[in-house]
């Protein structure tokens, strides 16, 4: 509910059901103002029972994004809209199911975005996140005027795209280009 700008934050879509579930629609999206939105296509999660005021649920997660907010400010995320279609118990045949069409509506979700903090520092890069930069050269040893490859990978969960190649001290005697 609270990050910064260039901060990946994930969001989750959980679906909270005591019926079987052939299908189910988004009918809209999230509103994108302040966000750039990037859904996730490549996850498996299983249902998983919870109880809930007594009563036993299958919850699962149905849908995953990743929100790079983009501008300060008090945003809100939804509600979605979704149509679900439980099988209805008769005797249709396995592959032509009957279903009943629900119409379902998600909670809102408030979610305040800040500003970096300020002054930042004069080697900050533009990454905001758990990252994990490393270095490498491709040669240990070179010969006078021959180049240095110096290798720089960041890895980690904030937005890629507000990144720039970190500055550093270029020891003398050295030409950086």
């Amino acid at each position: 509910t609270k990050g910064y700008i260039g901060q990946q934050l994930l969001l989750d879509y959980v679906i909270y059901t005591r019926e079987n579930i052939a299908s189910y629609d988004f009918l809209n999206q999230p509103d994108d103002d302040g966000f750039y939105i990037q859904p996730i296509t490549d996850f498996q999660q299983s249902a998983q029972k919870k109880v809930i005021n007594g009563k036993q649920y299958y919850s699962q997660v149905i849908a995953r994004q990743v929100l790079f907010p983009q501008k300060t400010g008090e945003y809100t995320v939804g509600p979605i809209n979704m149509r679900v279609n439980i099988p209805i118990d008769n005797n249709s045949s396995f592959f032509f199911r009957d279903v009943r069409p629900v119409t379902i509506k998600s909670n809102a979700l408030k979610i305040n975005i800040a500003a970096l903090p300020e002054p930042q520092p004069v080697d900050y890069c533009g990454i905001v996140g758990d990252i994990k930069p490393t270095a490498s050269i491709q040669k240990g040893t070179v010969n006078k005027g021959q180049a240095i490859v110096l290798n720089l990978k960041i890895e980690g969960n904030g937005d890629p795209k507000t990144t720039k190649a970190p500055k550093f001290d270029v020891p003398e005697g050295l030409e950086s280009y």
